[in-house]
């Protein structure tokens, strides 16, 4: 699978795909793989990265952590949410194959293509966060990669009920300026830009998108409370 896939319709919880993984369909099984697998690519990446590994060799161990560990010995599979957190079980795996690595070759076919253009947004992202531990950047990589799924289902739920403006305008007011550190322009400046007859109106309609915005948040953090508070923390 190519790590720049894009999906809709994302499940809501992790535990949902790990489930599907044992279906009796087989593209059932393969999509909940593939879904799996693009989830946490970027933890696995960033993870050997803090680790101390350059950048080739971070992306030769992260696509033979995938076939090797994930796909080829069913690491998901063995996963049960009655021990545990699945981001846990991923982050015990990745230290052992990172042992069992070490003085062999970690380049393999893998079934995870994780492109060029892919790594260079991720070293991009890197940049942006210093001086963290690999375990506390597996975390904060992994709410990042929710927050983007949130946005994602957000994005799709207003525009499938013909409320793009809604959706928009929030990412204007909110979204850009909190991903480029900017201020927000004013909503009395830009409402007719968007269709609202008011400012009342235009602050009405951003917190509904807000409102379901952080209930998508909730939904895709429930098995995860850890990660929901850091979340949290992070917007407070």
């Amino acid at each position: 699978m190519n790590a720049n896939a894009s999906y809709s319709g994302f499940q809501t919880t992790q535990w949902t795909l790990v489930d599907d993984l044992r279906a009796d369909a087989p593209e059932r099984r393969r999509a909940a793989e593939e879904r799996l697998c693009a989830s946490y690519w970027p933890c696995v990446y960033s993870f050997y990265r803090a680790s101390g590994h350059a950048r080739d060799r971070a992306q030769d161990l992260a696509q033979a952590f995938f076939t090797t560990v994930v796909l080829h010995r069913e690491l998901f599979l063995k996963a049960d949410r009655s021990r545990g957190r699945l981001r846990s079980l991923l982050r015990t795996a990745l230290r052992n194959f990172e042992i069992e690595q070490h003085r062999k070759d970690a380049r393999s076919a893998a079934s995870l293509t994780i492109t060029e253009s892919a790594i260079n947004a991720e070293e991009s992202i890197l940049q942006s966060i210093s001086g963290v531990e690999a375990d506390d950047l597996f975390d904060r990589r992994w709410a990042m990669t929710i927050v983007a799924e949130a946005r994602d289902l957000c994005e799709e739920h207003f525009r499938a009920k013909g409320k793009s403006a809604h959706w928009e305008l929030f990412r204007n007011r909110v979204l850009d300026p909190a991903t480029a550190s900017t201020t927000p322009h004013a909503l009395n400046e830009i409402h007719a830009d968007y269709g609202f007859d008011t400012s009342k109106a235009a602050a009405a309609a951003v917190q509904t998108v807000k409102r379901r915005f952080a209930e998508l948040l909730q939904e895709l953090t429930a098995d995860d409370p850890e990660i929901g508070a850091l979340l949290r923390s992070q917007s407070a």
